[in-house]
């Protein structure tokens, strides 16, 4: 009897060793990488993002990567029947820090499923890291700031939160640092892959790195709304080193004008002019019509680009107290 007992408790043993698979993800397949998108996304906070969800401040993560891959900056590949992300592609290697690094966070507080991350084929390893312990501490600590808060305010743990507008904000400008945290991390790793690309191209994406600065500043809602906007006045291409807005004669005027803002803050950002504009726009968001003003302001340029922004913010420094 006692063995039969033993033989029972082994197969059970056996039985759940089989089916407790390890799981996991290659976030160089494309789908693959959506797929830690999507169960970031389904960390919802229905009271502050809304019953559809589309108040959620991560939903520009998985859009910048789809407008990525349609604009061929992932130089995607089929290979074996899936459809890898080439891991020389500055935007792809960019995006890794807003993908899998949020995604380590939020499983280390263990708010998304448990998965181990495939490192990549050809690039060294180190590069990109695969599990907590190895990552940046400090590009990791601040998304964990971000996803504790969330699950806080889920649970209702978090005292004085207020009202849903105060949350929303909160939330924002913690997303804002660990956003702004990766991006200046990966942008000293990958130097060298975006001077892989023709110096347009090159530039645009330095000037959008940097740009990433002042949205963070103005505390920008990269919802699905307001990044669906922005997504229709991003160039459809890769640029050329021939390419000099406003003569681009294929793309349309509102790329034009999104092409010539990111090659405006991509001057300006090496120039000793830079950190004390940045500083400008600190100081005027204290201002709450300030605030409103740029907010007004940088929404109507993403809807409908017809200037360039750093004109645009210029005017408002200018017209505010500091």
């Amino acid at each position: 009897m006692m063995m039969k007992k033993l033989v029972l408790i082994l197969f059970v043993i056996l039985f759940s060793l089989s089916n407790c698979q390890e799981i996991t993800v290659d976030p160089w397949i494309f789908q693959e990488r959506v797929s830690l998108f999507d169960n970031l996304l389904e960390i919802h906070l229905p009271l502050v993002f809304g019953e559809s969800n589309e108040n959620n401040c991560l939903y520009g993560l998985p859009l910048q990567l789809n407008w990525q891959n349609r604009s061929g900056r992932l130089n995607g590949a089929m290979t074996n029947g899936k459809y890898r992300i080439d891991e020389y592609s500055w935007w792809a290697d960019m995006n890794y820090y807003l993908s899998v690094i949020p995604y380590l966070a939020a499983m280390e507080l263990n708010m998304v499923p448990q998965v181990n991350i495939v490192p990549p084929r050809f690039m060294n390893a180190s590069l990109f890291c695969l599990t907590y312990e190895k990552c940046n501490k400090t590009v990791m600590d601040n998304w964990v700031n971000y996803f504790r808060l969330l699950r806080n305010l889920q649970q209702g743990q978090q005292n004085n939160s207020g009202t849903v507008e105060e949350m929303n904000k909160q939330l924002l400008e913690i997303m804002w640092i660990a956003h702004t945290g990766s991006i200046n991390h990966a942008l000293m790793t990958f130097n060298t892959q975006l001077n892989l690309y023709n110096v347009k191209e090159s530039k645009f994406g330095f000037g959008w790195a940097n740009f990433v600065e002042i949205l963070s500043i103005i505390n920008f809602n990269t919802n699905y709304t307001q990044v669906s906007a922005m997504e229709i006045a991003l160039p459809f291409r890769l640029l050329k080193w021939y390419d000099f807005p406003p003569l681009i004669s294929d793309l349309p005027e509102p790329q034009q004008v999104i092409v010539s803002t990111m090659f405006d803050i991509a001057d300006v950002s090496k120039t000793i002019f830079w950190e004390p504009f940045l500083d400008s726009l600190r100081n005027i968001v204290k201002n709450p019509r300030c605030q409103e003003m740029l907010n007004r302001q940088l929404q109507a340029f993403v809807y409908h680009p017809v200037n360039t922004l750093l004109f645009i913010l210029k005017d408002i420094i200018l017209s505010c107290p500091q």
